[in-house]
């Protein structure tokens, strides 16, 4: 059995979605998480995907967008 972690994520368009995950992998709160959780628990995590999902024309999440504007 493998569980899976899925992040779902909505951004204005990919150069921001590049700029802040870089930042947020940078942060040094959730880089002391990561080294905390490593040293208790071993590594959790063995293989990351990064897929990049696109709505299409006739996709009913078009309308319920959380991003402003």
């Amino acid at each position: 059995m493998t569980t899976e972690f899925v992040y779902l994520l909505e951004w204005p368009d990919e150069a921001t979605k590049i700029a802040q995950w870089a930042a947020f992998m940078a942060d040094p709160e959730w880089s002391e998480i990561k080294r905390v959780t490593l040293a208790e628990h071993g590594p959790m995590v063995g293989q990351i995907d990064d897929r990049l999902l696109a709505q299409v024309d006739h996709s009913p999440a078009r309308e319920r967008s959380l991003l402003p504007g």
